[in-house]
């Protein structure tokens, strides 16, 4: 087993547990959906949180071929898959009793967008310490739009309006499209 495999493995499992509470919630939703109050601003996060675990799954794979890892990076590959299970864990909470999704976005949305920014910071820090031992790397495009993508995430965590409840996760949702793009290109040639 490469080093690449071992530590992908543990991070593997927490994500899948990520993404099936995901999944979970929205097919309760779906099935209750007559009682549901639905919630623009809630369903957009819900997609950029699972969008995020997709990408970072892709994306993983850009490391397949390290032979050796270092301590920064076994941090990383343990804490950000936990990091992306709690944002799940957040955003869709278990019970069937979470049916008013604008009042559960009020009340509970400060904790998913905090995570989401915690996760993006890591991501961040990871990666200039990737630029740090590996200056070769052009990762300039990275940090502007992770730095993009702290601001929005700040932003909708401070401003309590609606209409910035709902443009911030949009935009963060075509950033993250983006990084779906390209963490799925070395997989597809």
């Amino acid at each position: 087993m490469s080093v690449f495999e071992h530590l992908l493995t543990l991070g593997s499992f927490v994500l899948a547990l990520g993404i099936g509470t995901i999944l979970t919630f929205a097919a309760s939703l779906f099935q209750r959906r007559r009682e549901v109050r639905f919630s623009v601003a809630h369903l957009l996060w819900m997609l950029v949180i699972f969008a995020g675990q997709i990408a970072f799954w892709l994306g993983a794979y850009m490391f397949s071929g390290v032979a050796h890892s270092s301590f920064p990076a076994i941090a990383f590959v343990i804490a950000q898959p936990i990091l992306f299970f709690l944002q799940s864990a957040f955003v869709a909470p278990g019970g069937a009793d979470t049916l008013d999704l604008q009042a559960f976005h009020q009340s509970n949305g400060r904790s998913y967008m905090a995570m989401f920014l915690l996760t993006l910071a890591t991501q961040l820090a990871f990666m200039m310490h990737v630029a740090a031992v590996n200056p070769a790397l052009h990762l300039n495009d990275f940090f502007v739009s992770q730095g993009a993508a702290l601001a929005v995430t700040l932003l909708a965590l401070l401003l309590r309006w609606r209409w910035v409840q709902v443009v911030a996760p949009a935009v963060l949702l075509v950033h993250q499209a983006i990084g779906l793009y390209f963490a799925a290109l070395p997989l597809v040639g």
